[in-house]
């Protein structure tokens, strides 16, 4: 039981890290046209890493800057993001975890 806590509040932990590195990576800004990583006919600026997930809204905001709330947050970029973000700190866990056992072995066989 208390494994399975440990182990549901790592994934909730592991989350909330990813969305905050996704919401973060918006200040990767690029300049994108419709035909490239775009959703939209209009696109001038983009934001956010691997795949750009906030366009600038033409008209609605301040052009040439992002920000949520009032430009185009595009959901399945943004849902990538943050498993790409979820797996790569899975990764870093489990090398991390690999590498204690692996060093406590060693040392105890001694």
């Amino acid at each position: 039981m208390k494994k399975n806590l440990i182990k549901t509040t790592l994934v909730i932990i592991g989350l909330i890290i990813s969305i905050a590195i996704t919401s973060n990576s918006v200040t990767y800004e690029r300049k994108t046209t419709p035909d490239s990583l775009c959703p939209y006919h209009y696109c001038q600026l983009s934001g956010g890493f691997p795949l750009p997930h906030l366009f600038d809204a033409e008209g609605v905001s301040r052009m040439n800057a992002l920000t949520f709330g009032e430009d185009h947050l595009y959901l399945p970029s943004f849902s990538f993001n943050i498993l790409f973000y979820f797996l790569i700190l899975n990764l870093i866990y489990y090398l991390i975890k690999k590498i204690k056992s692996n060093f406590f072995y060693r040392h105890q066989s001694k």
